[in-house]
């Protein structure tokens, strides 16, 4: 069920007509982030990604005046080592010109929902910055290790 946050905003769920603002959205993320140096500038694999999650897991977006604004996605998964469900974000945007206005947390708090409903016991986010960290921490959630990277090629 879609949530409204103010007049003109709110959190859904994605569908097919979403996937090229999605792969928009995907760019910037890539080309706004850390992930610049990791993930190539692929439109055809970000659409195929959205695709993926859409059938695959969830993906929720912040509408505001007919405009995506934002976008959570995430699977969930039988973890080989907890041995507990857990669900895990694939990729969380919130467009600069959105920021501060809640839409993060609000879109969390339906991805946890989605999550419990799909029977998970754990949500895992990543970060890659300290102001991020604290975010995650103020909202309940505790570090548990920090992934490093190394081409091989």
């Amino acid at each position: 069920m879609p949530e409204t946050l103010a007049p003109s905003v709110t959190i859904r769920r994605a569908s097919e007509v979403d996937v090229d603002r999605l792969v928009e959205m995907g760019r910037h993320f890539r080309d706004q982030t850390v992930y610049r140096n990791y993930v190539g500038d692929d439109p055809a694999h970000m659409r195929r990604l959205a695709e993926t999650v859409l059938t695959m897991g969830a993906i929720f977006v912040a509408e505001r005046d007919g405009v995506l604004d934002g976008m959570w996605a995430g699977t969930v998964f039988d973890h080989p080592i907890a041995g507990v469900r857990m669900a895990t974000e694939v990729i969380w945007w919130i467009e600069p010109s959105a920021r501060g206005a809640g839409l993060a947390q609000q879109m969390l708090r339906m991805a946890e929902t989605w999550a419990r409903e799909q029977g998970a016991t754990r949500m895992q986010l990543g970060s890659w910055h300290d102001r991020l960290d604290g975010f995650y921490q103020r909202l309940g959630y505790t570090p548990a290790e920090r992934i490093f990277n190394k081409d091989l090629v």
